[in-house]
């Protein structure tokens, strides 16, 4: 058996593998941010106690949010750790168990690379959330990077003259693509200062307007996909990947979403790269927990 284990800002969640890859088991428990995330590591060990005979384990991969460095997670603000490495902690308590480390979503897109009835060798993953995020899987392996920020999607500069993003820099494909992003460019395009409007508008709220056909979520709707499209065909043309694979929250506006999005890129797609599918994730807000099972047993395998 494998454990995959993805650690949240609220809540972890675990998932028990056979070596087959199918789910024997899933529950979670409360992240406790209190005092710096210092409970954390010792909820987790008390988790696995109470539900896995240890000595079925083969090994646990660990999905953990911020940057990772081999196995040492640098820095995770919403856990309030810093220079934490989970592989030499874990394998201290233990021992007989390999231990892996990814960065969450590098380990999410593995996870929908590898959870497919025929699995990419090569995949990119989008995920537009609240940022926008992804990752890199080439020969099914994750892309880190020498510096860790390989798949750092959503500071490819996409926007000339744009607004600046959190990272500092400005024109981010986060600033237009992402939840917050697409309401921002609602608001700054909405002529009417309709108070009432204005505050209640998501990104969700924009897209359905704009399956209704209202002509302002439209717009929105046209541009957003047209700045996103066209960084699509930025990494077909470096990475030329087996298929775009598109998650998080914005994703739910389904094939409205992808459709407009593959036509889009299909017109400024070079050569054969207009062939890449472009498609929504399978495993939700489970995908972490897939890619950290499919990493360690990568390892353990090897």
């Amino acid at each position: 058996m494998y454990l995959g284990i993805d650690i949240g800002g609220t809540t972890i969640k675990f998932g028990l593998f056979k070596s087959s890859g199918a789910l024997d088991k899933t529950w979670t428990i409360d992240t406790n941010r209190e005092f710096d995330g210092m409970f954390i590591v010792n909820d987790i060990e008390a988790s696995i106690g109470d539900n896995v005979a240890i000595h079925t384990l083969k090994g646990i991969g660990f999905a953990a949010p911020g940057p990772v460095d081999g196995s040492l997670v640098i820095e995770a603000v919403n856990l309030g750790w810093q220079n934490v490495d989970l592989k030499a902690i874990f394998e201290q308590k233990f021992p007989d168990v390999p231990v892996t480390v990814e960065n969450d979503a590098n380990a999410a897109a593995l996870g929908e690379a590898m959870s497919r009835p025929d699995a990419y060798q090569s995949m990119v993953f989008v995920t537009l959330g609240t940022g926008v995020g992804g990752g890199v899987i080439i020969d099914q392996k994750i892309v880190e990077g020498a510096h860790g920020v390989g798949g750092e999607i959503g500071h490819l500069q996409v926007v000339e003259h744009g607004v600046t993003c959190n990272c500092g820099q400005t024109g981010c494909l986060e600033t237009v693509a992402s939840a917050t992003g697409i309401v921002r460019i609602a608001q700054e395009r909405f002529k009417t200062p309709t108070a009432l409007i204005k505050d209640t508008m998501t990104a969700k709220v924009i897209f359905d307007l704009a399956k209704d056909g209202d002509a302002f979520a439209v717009d929105v709707i046209d541009y957003v996909t047209d700045v996103l499209a066209k960084a699509l065909q930025n990494i077909a043309v470096i990475i030329d990947p087996d298929a775009f694979v598109i998650g998080g929250g914005v994703a739910k506006a389904g094939s409205f979403l992808t459709d407009q999005l593959k036509a889009k890129f299909d017109k400024i797609a070079f050569s054969n790269t207009r062939n890449i599918p472009i498609e929504l994730a399978i495993l939700g807000n489970n995908a972490g927990m897939y890619g950290a099972y499919h990493s360690v047993k990568k390892e353990v395998e090897a």
